[in-house]
């Protein structure tokens, strides 16, 4: 599918044997707690909850991550296709479900529980998606550059800000590495995005 996501999540529905989709990455499982919840939703029988799960990163020395400038982390994982619910094809990247009119949307405690790679991997797969972005932004005018990095700065100053009082509340919270990860992604987005103005 030539790196477009949303045709292979579709193609991959065509597998379904239910209605009824949980979506769940090779690296995230769920707790007792939260298949108890799946479980309850199904057999209740109401097509138009669409479930937002919030997920907790479990990082490579074991620790499960609770609190973090990103939780509660919600998006919709349990919902049925009878609905019309559908990926947005014009989002690539951090792919987007269009809700449909008569979608009930809930919010469930529980949460997935979702394995992070090595630090210098996630880098890596920050760096694949930065790369989608540079070239799709080849040529901007000044004004979206401009703006584009002045949001971004904004966005990773933001994260460093909040980072520091999830900490401060929590009594730990997400590892420095990682707040340092998220605030690089935006800005290089703002460096790139700034080296792509082109004045005619």
């Amino acid at each position: 599918y030539s790196g477009n996501s949303i045709l292979y999540i579709t193609w991959s529905y065509s597998f379904a044997k239910h209605a009824w989709i949980f979506d769940i990455d090779s690296d995230e499982y769920i707790t007792k707690e939260l298949g108890e919840d799946i479980k309850n939703i199904i057999e209740e029988g109401n097509i138009n909850k669409v479930c937002h799960i919030q997920k907790f990163p479990l990082l490579e020395d074991g620790q499960i991550v609770k609190h973090a400038f990103f939780i509660p982390d919600f998006y919709p994982r349990l919902f049925n296709l009878k609905t019309g619910i559908h990926y947005n094809a014009d989002k690539l990247v951090h792919e987007q479900l269009v809700m449909p009119p008569l979608a009930q949307q809930v919010y469930l405690k529980n949460a997935v529980v979702s394995g992070w790679p090595p630090y210098k991997d996630c880098i890596l797969k920050d760096n694949h998606y930065l790369s989608i972005m540079k070239e799709k932004r080849k040529k901007i005018s000044p004004y979206q550059g401009l703006r584009i990095g002045i949001i971004n700065v904004l966005k990773a100053v933001y994260i460093g800000y909040k980072s520091g009082l999830v900490s401060i509340k929590s009594g730990g919270g997400l590892p420095a590495k990682y707040t340092w990860r998220f605030m690089r992604y935006h800005f290089i987005l703002a460096k790139d995005a700034i080296k792509a103005i082109r004045i005619n």
